[in-house]
């Protein structure tokens, strides 16, 4: 029997089903890493949004930290220039008791 060039022997036809089972195999781990990549990138996703979070709670906790060390500062700023205030006020009233002012 003569054989066509559009046939194939049955250990032909063996092989390239038991290929086409190998690449079943390799599609099917490929889908479950492209699963798995979809996941983590979902996953950083929502670590990148938390950590954005966090980093604006702990700039706004670096800013009230900054205001509460500038505070005692602001209230010793606040002390001198009273005292300042007054000293210059004696000042000028002394000098104004002596040149004759009541």
């Amino acid at each position: 029997m003569e054989k066509n060039k559009n046939e194939i022997s049955r250990q032909e036809f063996d092989d390239l089903k038991s290929d086409v089972k190998d690449l079943h195999k390799v599609f099917d781990k490929i889908t479950e890493i492209v699963v798995s990549i979809e996941k983590l990138a979902t996953e950083m996703k929502f670590m990148r949004e938390e950590q954005n979070k966090m980093d604006a709670r702990q700039n706004k906790i670096e800013e009230v930290i900054t205001e509460i060390k500038e505070k005692p500062a602001k209230r010793y700023d606040n002390i001198v220039t009273h005292i300042i205030t007054s000293i210059i006020g004696l000042i000028i009233g002394v000098v104004a008791v002596l040149i004759g002012l009541k």
